[in-house]
């Protein structure tokens, strides 16, 4: 019995030890597999963090690059503005040195072609010529007259300064009857006529009468420049809630579409002859929306070719 309880004994050591040697290894196996996984996850995790440090480093190079580009195109930018101010400012000097030199020569010439004018006149006022002669001395007074028209328009060419403190209380209706007679002398040299058509009620506008004078005349000139003989010129006054309109409608030779853009251009290219032969030289229309604009107003055509023209004169009534 003793025998075999020892090799039982035996046994059962070698069993319990065999187990034990086995929990170990297993044990080893484990904490390596650990240990692997470990290493791998920090391998990742190391992975992550360079690739994360390289995207901040390219963003950073991006950024920098981006603010050395954009700090030089503000440096361009503001040498090309301050470029764009000094051509600027040289253009407005020069060309208010064109407007004083072409004042001085139109105002040194205004006396001489005058008195050519009235020298003219008289000449043929007077029977002082003979008949052939009387051909030639009319074509130099009317030249001497175009000159004269040409000088005045470049004289008054300048904007007026208007001061809302100079505007003054003025009966529509009347200034533009006062307007209307004295073109009516213009008219009659081409047979035509103007007809004023005012509204029964006054209407009174605190306004430059002066320069809204200056402005119908230049457009009834205008229309009776380019209306046939015996043609009547219509001339309207309207008044709305918040503004005046003057209106002047002819049955003229018309504006075509492709050079209604230029009529109030300043020494525009749009010259066309009157219905007589009149010489046009740009400027009248022109001056006409340097005014109405100056008085916070507006100014605008409506015309079809061989149908007449009708202008616009819109002021504000306050």
């Amino acid at each position: 019995m003793n025998r075999k309880d020892s090799a039982a004994e035996q046994q059962k050591w070698l069993l319990q030890t065999d187990i034990s040697k086995e929990l170990k290894d297993k044990q080893q196996q484990f904490e390596i597999d650990l240990l692997q996984k470990n290493n791998e996850l920090n391998r990742t995790y190391l992975a992550v963090l360079v690739a994360l440090s390289v995207l901040i480093i390219i963003i950073l190079v991006l950024i920098y690059s981006l603010y050395r580009s954009s700090k030089k195109k503000a440096a361009q930018l503001i040498q090309f503005n301050q470029e764009i101010s000094g051509q600027k400012q040289a253009l407005e000097q020069a060309n208010e040195e064109k407007d004083r030199i072409l004042r001085v020569v139109a105002h040194d010439l205004r006396n001489p072609i005058g008195g050519i004018g009235s020298l003219s006149q008289l000449m043929l006022s007077g029977n002082m010529v003979t008949e052939e002669g009387r051909t030639y001395v009319q074509t130099i007074a009317k030249a001497s007259n175009s000159a004269t028209a040409l000088i005045q328009d470049l004289l008054n060419s300048e904007t007026p300064t208007l001061s809302a403190a100079d505007r003054i209380m003025t009966d529509m209706g009347l200034l533009l009857q006062q307007v209307v007679q004295l073109a009516q002398f213009k008219a009659e040299e081409k047979k035509q006529h103007l007809q004023l058509h005012l509204p029964p009620q006054p209407v009174m506008l605190l306004t430059h009468p002066n320069q809204v004078e200056r402005v119908v005349n230049n457009l009834l000139v205008n229309a009776v420049k380019f209306s046939p003989a015996g043609a009547t010129t219509h001339i309207s006054l309207q008044q709305a809630d918040n503004e005046v309109r003057i209106i002047v409608r002819d049955t003229g030779i018309g504006i075509t579409p492709e050079d209604l853009p230029q009529v109030f251009d300043r020494f525009s290219s749009l010259k066309r002859a009157g219905t007589a032969g009149e010489k046009s030289f740009g400027l009248g229309l022109s001056i006409c929306r340097q005014i109405v604009t100056s008085m916070g107003g507006r100014i605008w055509v409506e015309s079809e070719p061989g149908k007449g023209s009708v202008f616009y004169v819109a002021l504000p009534a306050y």
